[in-house]
């Protein structure tokens, strides 16, 4: 008998922070979930995480390489607003190492200048190269030493985690169930 849901989509519940498949009639099983594994709780509850947690105005800077390539950085721009319109963290702001704009200098500031009174800036990276061990971090020092009254914290990048092998899965069937294969003649 197949997992709960699987083959289905994944799908935002509970404001997005926890995902999940469709499980029939009765409900669904957990795949994954962020906020509630870092504050140790074993559900999505609102209470886990998020500003109701706390009194302090926390701003998300969401970090990309950047492209010369419009197109490519408008996929940011709609992480951004998927993340702000969730409701968790209302001030939310794209930011590139570089080709785009803003830099994250800007991004940073951005967010203080929206009343942010500490800032979160998540590498929005796969892989965890230079950019993300050396480049990402002297800039945030920099932007710390710029605002020496508000913390400044680089998240984890997105690097490995069991929601991505789900979705490379989706993508792998997705593609099967819609591109007609033909034998190779040898």
């Amino acid at each position: 008998m197949p997992a709960c849901g699987s083959g289905q989509p994944l799908r935002p519940t509970n404001a997005g922070r926890c995902w999940k498949r469709p499980c029939g009639e009765n409900g669904a099983a957990m795949v994954g979930k962020n906020v509630s594994e870092r504050s140790g709780t074993d559900d999505c509850s609102e209470k886990s995480g998020g500003e109701e947690a706390t009194a302090m105005k926390t701003g998300i800077v969401l970090v990309a390489h950047g492209s010369p390539e419009p197109s490519a950085n408008r996929e940011l721009f709609q992480i951004a607003e998927f993340v702000r319109e969730d409701g968790q963290y209302p001030i939310v702001q794209a930011a590139f190492l570089e080709l785009a704009e803003p830099d994250i200098p800007t991004g940073i500031d951005l967010c203080i200048e929206q009343g942010a009174e500490r800032v979160i800036v998540v590498p929005y990276f796969l892989l965890t190269g230079s950019h993300v061990q050396q480049d990402l971090p002297k800039w945030v020092g920099d932007a710390a030493r710029k605002h020496p009254d508000i913390p400044i914290r680089v998240a984890e990048s997105l690097g490995y985690h069991p929601i991505l092998n789900e979705i490379v899965l989706e993508r792998v069937d997705a593609l099967l169930s819609s591109v007609e294969w033909e034998e190779e003649e040898s």
